[in-house]
């Protein structure tokens, strides 16, 4: 069981050399389901924490997805809000398709060219709230020889990209400082557009009721986006 969990954030600078934000837990190793310590945002090396909210492994299964991954909530206002949240929550998956880029940005360099193509690159660092660089005047900017692509690939990868881009897509960055006021950074490109991996995308679902911007409103509403620093 955990006696106490605790969340150093990255500027608190708590521990010397230590540039990243930090988790501190006491585990013993007993069947116990008692309450433990859940102290987040400390700004000290005061252990055990003197302010904390005690919770228990089945308060977290009530407001956690099957990871039971540790909320980082402070007190019991923010358990309520969670726990109001997760009633009758629906997955994405029910709405969407969510992976990785189309290619992987070492593997697959060979085909990517600064020579203008059909075929423009999107990569993380391109994607800003609700929207996309496209600027091809830039130095860095790349496209994709994508006939030298499907003639090395195969015909069952190379398809597999094409129907994802065929169609409009949702792009996030792949990675997101924990300390960043927004977490959840998503944008819409266009078909034709290959994703690099350090990018994720989210193709809706075409039976699934839900207009693609406005799934793109809700996962980027200050509540989802709140939701998801907390875990």
């Amino acid at each position: 069981t955990i006696e106490y969990f605790i969340e150093i954030p990255e500027k608190a600078k708590v521990f010397e050399n230590v540039t990243q934000a930090t988790v501190v837990f006491l585990l013993q190793k007993i069947r116990n389901e008692r309450n433990f310590k859940l102290a987040v945002n400390l700004r000290s090396k005061c252990l055990p924490p003197e302010k904390f909210l005690s919770i228990n492994w089945k308060e977290i299964r009530e407001i956690s997805c099957q990871d039971l991954g540790i909320p980082l909530i402070a007190d019991s206002i923010e358990y309520r809000i969670l726990k109001k949240i997760h009633i009758n929550k629906m997955s994405l998956k029910q709405i969407a398709k969510i992976a990785q880029g189309d290619i992987n940005l070492t593997v697959h360099k060979k085909y990517i060219t600064s020579k203008k193509t059909s075929y423009f690159l999107v990569r993380g660092e391109h994607i800003s709230r609700f929207k996309v660089d496209f600027d091809e005047n830039k130095k860095d900017r790349r496209w994709i020889d994508f006939k030298l692509m499907k003639k090395e690939l195969g015909e069952r990868k190379v398809s597999i990209i094409e129907t994802y881009m065929s169609q409009a897509r949702i792009v996030c960055q792949n990675v997101a400082n924990i300390g960043l006021d927004r977490r959840i950074i998503l944008g819409l490109i266009p078909p034709d557009v290959i994703v690099g991996h350090s990018a994720e995308f989210i193709l809706h679902l075409e039976d699934c009721g839900w207009d693609i911007k406005i799934i793109i409103a809700v996962l980027s509403s200050t509540l989802l986006n709140w939701r998801f620093k907390k875990t």
